[in-house]
């Protein structure tokens, strides 16, 4: 394959030759980034456990924890942001919730723990990222209520309605899971030796049904909007563009040789 060049003064003309191995190997490369960068752009997952707290407790009233996920979602506990281009990567769980909050409970409680059950009504757990060009803040949103059995009802104990952030130049993601682990072992911890105050008892299907008319907080981290810097060109976006500049940049490199 030959390109003809012509020069400003006329009447003279230089044949330049690209040969096809230079041509394949350029190309070659650019579509191997393309395709590895496509991937990039794919939204992924992050698998994460909640890691039992190191305090034992003394004279544990409860040995058993059961999950009432009342949640609007299950599919995930949100999003994150992750690595240079800030890609989106759904928040999940290695292990199911409910077997967690038992192995926070049995690792914490001492061996002469009593027989009481306990009820983890689990309203939302939510993970979020928002950045601007020199800050990153990451959110954990966790709102939930604890009661004990008793004769097959419920009676409450505590409930949590919070939203904790971290905010740093650098990333914030992994600080934020380690935060929010102290938040959901702490919670649980903290119900092992408490009584239920005298309250109205609820059956299973009642607090499933919300008819106990518990209110929570409406955090609504889900709205605020995303800053433009993170939109505005994609991961493959920025590649095509630089492969192309750079291919340009080698055929007319050759071409002066």
């Amino acid at each position: 394959m030959t390109f003809e060049v012509t020069n400003i003064e006329p009447k003279q003309k230089s044949v330049i030759l690209i040969t096809m191995p230079f041509l394949y190997k350029t190309i070659t490369i650019f579509v191997i980034g393309l395709i590895s960068c496509s991937s990039a752009d794919a939204q992924h997952t992050i698998l994460i456990d909640f890691q039992p707290s190191k305090v034992k407790v003394q004279n544990c009233l409860y040995n058993n924890i059961t999950l009432l996920d009342a949640r609007a979602t299950t599919k995930n506990l949100g999003l994150v942001e992750t690595g240079v281009f800030n890609r989106d990567a759904c928040v999940a769980t290695k292990t199911p919730l409910g077997i967690q909050f038992q192995n926070i409970l049995a690792y914490s409680a001492d061996q002469n723990a009593k027989s009481g059950e306990l009820l983890f009504r689990l309203e939302r757990i939510t993970y979020a990222e928002r950045h601007t060009t020199w800050r990153e803040t990451g959110f954990f949103i966790l709102q939930a209520a604890i009661y004990a059995k008793r004769n097959n009802t419920f009676l409450l104990l505590d409930k949590i309605d919070t939203v904790a952030a971290i905010s740093s130049t650098i990333d914030v993601t992994h600080p934020v899971f380690k935060l929010s682990n102290k938040i959901i072992s702490d919670f649980i911890v903290r119900n092992l030796t408490k009584e239920p105050e005298i309250s109205e008892p609820h059956s299973y299907a009642e607090l499933f049904q919300n008819q106990d008319k518990m209110v929570f907080s409406n955090y609504d981290i889900d709205s605020v909007p995303r800053p433009k810097a993170h939109s505005a060109v994609s991961t493959t976006e920025t590649v095509a563009y630089t492969g192309t500049f750079l291919i340009l940049m080698l055929i007319a490199s050759h071409m002066k040789k």
